[in-house]
């Protein structure tokens, strides 16, 4: 068996004379602290995965509503009279929308936007409109910023020009001609978060 040098004592045993000895309440004071060192590094790294995360969803918010927020297209709506409107509820609707869906990027951030290309067809009942003297307007309800290739408003294969106001496509034609015609409209939209259709 090799000699013990002096101060060399074994791994297990009674602590030799002298050696310091850390009481019960400073283990867990220790323990303590070292518990409040790792949750401030925990809010710190969760302050800034969130204020990342902030910034992220403004800057994305922010791309999207410059190409086009969400799309909401109503109508089209046929009304007639001048001081008393009478809007008509279509007999049969039908909206289509082919979406392509585009990345856009700013710096690190991005957003997910679209394009739509529209398809709105529509047709009222004869006898509501068939002997109706004057006028009828054909309106669709959208914001027309974001519009591009639109094309005339057909009624049964003759086409009437759009009167484009900021929320509004409107064209007039006599109500007669509506009596039981197909109504299309066409156009492309950009857009983000979302595309609906109302008839009314």
């Amino acid at each position: 068996m090799p000699p013990r040098f002096p101060g060399q004592y074994p791994p297990f045993g009674p602590m030799p004379p002298g050696a310091p000895r850390q009481s019960f309440g400073g283990k867990v004071v220790l323990l303590g602290l070292q518990a409040v060192v790792l949750m401030i590094a925990a809010f710190v790294v969760w302050g800034m995965v969130d204020s990342r995360e902030y910034n992220n969803n403004s800057v994305a918010g922010r791309i999207a509503s410059e190409w086009g927020g969400p799309v909401s297209v109503n109508g089209p709506i046929v009304s007639l009279g001048d001081s008393i409107t009478v809007e008509l509820e279509p007999q049969a609707f039908t909206a289509e929308a082919s979406v392509s869906s585009e990345t856009l990027h700013r710096s690190i951030y991005e957003a997910e936007v679209f394009r739509a290309h529209v398809k709105i067809d529509s047709k009222y009942r004869g006898d509501s409109l068939a002997s109706i003297p004057g006028d009828a307007t054909v309106t669709i309800m959208v914001n027309t910023a974001n519009i591009s290739n639109l094309t005339p408003l057909k009624i049964s294969g003759r086409t009437v020009d759009w009167d484009i106001e900021a929320s509004s496509l409107t064209a007039t034609v006599p109500a007669a001609e509506l009596a039981g015609a197909d109504i299309k409209a066409e156009f492309d939209i950009r857009g983000s978060g979302s595309i609906e259709f109302r008839p009314l």
